[in-house]
Order: C-alpha cells, then sequence, then structure tokens
C-alpha cells in the first residue's frame, strides 16, 4: 500500500519539476475528499489516493490540471458533468483544457475521460442518428452509461498520471 502512495508521490514530483520548478505539496492523512462522498464505496487504490497524494493546489501540466481537494469537491458537486456523475462513484481528479474532467470509479480505479457538454438535466446526449436528420434520445445516467459513453479511460491512477507526464 505504502509503496504505491510513494509511486504516486513520486510520479506527481517529477511531473511537477519537469512542467515548472515549482515544488509539489501533498495532503497528507486527509480525508477530506472522502467525508465529502460519504456515501461513496473507495477502492483501497483510490482512497489511497485520494488521501495522501491530492496536491495542496492545482497542478498545471500540459493541457491537463490535477485538481486539488477543494477543485475536486467544487468540480463534483457544483459543475457539469460531476454534479450528475459523482452520485454514480465517479469523481473528478483532473480536468482537460477544454473543460471536460477526468474522473475516476471510485470502486474500480478506473479513470475516464467524459466530455461535459454531453450531459444535462435530461441524461447524456447522444448526438445525431446515422442520417444526421434528428437527434437520438438522451441516455439516462448511470454508471454503465457514463462508462460507454466515456471519451477515453486509462486502467488506474498511475497510468493515467503517465498520460498526464506525455501531455507536457
Amino acid at each position: 500500500m505504502k509503496k504505491y502512495i510513494e509511486s504516486y508521490k513520486s510520479k506527481l514530483s517529477v511531473i511537477a519539476k519537469s512542467y515548472s520548478a515549482t515544488e509539489i505539496l501533498f495532503s497528507e492523512n486527509s480525508f477530506d475528499v472522502l467525508d465529502a462522498f460519504p456515501n461513496l464505496n473507495f477502492s483501497q487504490d483510490v482512497s489511497n489516493y485520494l488521501k495522501h497524494c491530492i496536491p495542496l493546489i492545482n497542478l498545471e501540466v500540459g493541457n491537463i490540471l490535477i485538481l486539488s481537494s477543494s477543485r475536486i469537491k467544487e468540480e463534483a458537486r457544483n459543475l457539469i458533468p460531476g454534479i450528475y456523475v459523482s452520485p454514480f462513484g465517479f469523481i473528478p481528479i483532473a480536468v482537460y483544457y477544454s473543460g471536460d474532467p477526468y474522473v475516476v470509479d471510485t470502486c474500480s480505479g478506473k479513470i475516464y475521460s467524459i466530455e461535459h457538454g454531453r450531459y444535462d438535466d435530461r441524461g447524456i446526449a447522444q448526438g445525431w442518428d446515422s442520417t444526421c436528420t434528428k437527434m437520438l434520445p438522451s441516455l439516462q445516467i448511470d454508471r454503465d452509461n457514463i462508462i460507454a459513453t466515456a471519451e477515453d479511460s486509462f486502467d488506474d491512477i498511475f497510468e493515467f498520471l503517465y498520460h498526464a507526464a506525455e501531455s507536457c
């Protein structure tokens, strides 16, 4: 367990140093994010990342912003699509420059890139039909549809951090 925490911190430190001269500071033993979502189950890997490896301030890495705990909570509670996906166990941990978040599945630890423009009170927009003559009906927002409509995915937080580092 400690090995993974140190690996995450090491990777984030390398990213921070290669992209800026700033030394990265981490929240330590912080239950801030976990406590903000008491109805969700967190895998050990996700729990460790959120408790020990969240930067104290947002970390800008190329086109990706790795979020601090206060920004994670804001994204999940107040912004689209976080307000729609967080009740299903998908918590934003980073944001692409376009505003599309990278969310962690709190159960599996997988990371998904989801398009913020597809989510609203009606559900998840599917776009045009194959003839481009009418819009397809929106999908219900649930775990399966969130995953099915994701733009991209990563097997775990570490793979995502490598992706973030390569985006510099």
